[in-house]
């Protein structure tokens, strides 16, 4: 425990400081680093949240991947001829850096290794600062890093991939433009950039990794033509999102691709798509959704709080009270949140996690001989259901199955050995 720490002096005999030494040191405020170090590990000196500045000896050569991260009060550094590689968010989130200098000996810098820092000025051939501000890997044709405080952004037609964190929390942005050419969105990429309203990603994309949009102001997205993958959580919580447009090329929809996404109440899932991730429209406004016959594989919550569901699919099956059933693995995957009243068909033996979640109005549902399973979290937040008969077929009930449900203490005495 190293909360109180609030100096520290490494001895001469040290070449190593090793990954995580002094992580969560939130009240060391000075670090003597001597001469002979020459690598400094990942998470090192990771959210200090106190140190204001480090002096880095010319025998280092190798920072670690998130070394100072989160070191939000560290207002100086010099980085200097010695290192060669800079890894992944080294630097991230050090928000107090007005500058950083990279020299020229540096071959290697990771995504997001100066996200959030104010400004970078390089001295290198292989890494170039734009007249915007920009840092692009020239070698990689990747953009790493555009100035926090910007608020316009051209991206250069030399630029084929935008890097993971390049505009993170760029909270002043309106306006990008992506040219045609660039193949790739990194994870994290546009997250948070809460005044981004509108992008055009051109057909040339065909990857937008985790997170690239998230927690963006965008009202509408069009998939190009190039994507065959939307990436897990792409657009999540992008509350200002009403119109989607997935091009016909997209075989899968990632985990949480649209999760929260509160204002769209519509969307149409091509017949390409295969797979649809876990809460990819999760707690959305949609009214309906449905489900083509291409579709093989339905995650978990993937529809949690949509109004209503239609299948025009053999294997995903909707019953005429509107549960969405897996035929082949007999399981319920969903029902309309609205429901009052339920019955379980016979050919179900397993209710599916999260499958009457939030059903508020639920009063009634019959369980049938057969059942072996109920999923986790399959009542959850059912707070007027207040009496369920659980047949002697149910062999397993998973966690918090009953969570929230006036119910839940009368199953537990009636039926101790399933909980």
């Amino acid at each position: 425990n190293c909360i109180s720490l609030t100096s520290v002096v490494i001895p001469n005999s040290v070449t190593n400081i090793g990954s995580y030494a002094f992580e969560n040191c939130t009240s060391l405020t000075s670090v003597v680093i001597p001469d002979g170090v020459t690598e400094i590990g990942e998470y090192t000196f990771h959210h200090c949240t106190s140190l204001t500045t480090v002096d880095i000896p010319d025998s280092v050569t190798r920072i670690g991947k998130e070394a100072f991260g989160g070191c939000y009060r560290l207002t100086d550094i010099v980085i200097p001829n010695s290192v060669t590689e800079i890894g992944e968010e080294t630097f991230a989130h050090c928000t107090s850096l007005t500058r950083v200098v990279i020299p020229d000996g540096v071959t290697k810098i990771g995504q997001g290794a100066f996200a959030g820092v104010r400004q970078i000025i390089s001295n290198n051939k292989k890494f170039r600062v734009d007249e915007q501000g920009g840092l692009i890997d020239t070698d990689l044709q990747t953009l790493l890093y555009v100035p926090p405080c910007t608020t316009e952004y051209v991206i250069p037609n030399s630029v084929t991939n935008i890097g993971s964190y390049a505009f993170e929390n760029c909270t002043s942005l309106t306006s990008v433009v992506i040219p045609d050419g660039v193949t790739k969105i990194g994870k994290d990429a546009f997250y948070g950039c809460s005044s981004l309203t509108s992008v055009v990603i051109p057909n040339s994309v065909t990857e937008i990794g985790k997170r690239a949009f998230a927690f963006s102001s965008l009202t509408s997205v069009v998939i190009p033509d190039g994507m065959t993958e939307i990436g897990r959580a792409a657009f999540a919580y992008c509350y200002s999102l009403t119109n989607v447009v997935i091009s016909d090329n997209v075989t899968e929809i990632g985990e949480g691709a649209f999760t929260w996404c509160k204002n769209l109440t519509s969307v149409v899932i091509p017949n390409s798509v295969t797979e649809i991730g876990e809460r990819a429209f999760a707690f959305s406004s949609l009214t309906s959704v449905v489900i083509p016959n291409s579709v093989t594989e339905i995650g978990e919550r993937a529809f949690a709080g949509v109004r209503q569901i239609i299948s025009n699919n053999r294997k995903f099956k909707v019953d005429e009270q509107g549960g969405l059933i897996d035929t082949d693995l007999q399981i319920l995957l969903y029902i309309p949140p609205c429901t009052t009243e339920y019955v379980i068909p016979n050919s179900v033996t397993n209710i599916g996690s999260y499958a009457f979640e939030n059903c508020t109005s639920l009063t009634t549902v019959d369980i049938p001989d057969g059942v072996t399973e109920i999923g986790w979290e399959a009542f959850s937040n059912c707070t007027n259901l207040t009496s369920v008969v659980i047949p002697n077929s149910v062999t397993k009930i998973g966690f918090c199955a009953f969570k929230d449900c006036p119910c839940r203490e009368e199953l537990k005495k009636k039926y101790p050995h399933l909980f």
